[in-house]
């Protein structure tokens, strides 16, 4: 069987392809990359905005005299299902947590 060869310049010309097509995968995942530390970004802070006006309810439920049972059981609502949406563009305290 005759093998087949490739001239230099046609090497050379698929070796840089090659190198644009990584350079090019590169950039994207660069990008990728951003938006997930954004998103990661986003997510933590938007639970511990959740967290804290929980916090803030179960403290004022506490303080009419019910106490909590384990996990909050005794709470007049489910907490699960209630924070969607997050707390408010301000938090807790700005008027931010309706449940």
């Amino acid at each position: 069987m005759k093998e087949k060869t490739i001239s230099e310049n046609t090497s050379i010309e698929l070796m840089e392809r090659i190198a644009s097509a990584l350079e090019m995968i590169c950039e994207k995942l660069t990008g990728i990359e951003g938006k997930i530390e954004d998103l990661t970004y986003e997510i933590q802070s938007h639970g511990s905005a959740m967290n804290e006006c929980l916090e803030v309810v179960a403290q004022a439920y506490e303080q009419d005299g019910f106490g909590l049972g384990e996990s909050g059981q005794d709470l007049p609502f489910s907490v699960e299902g209630q924070t969607e949406g997050g707390c408010g563009g301000g938090g807790c305290g700005s008027g931010g947590c309706h449940n």
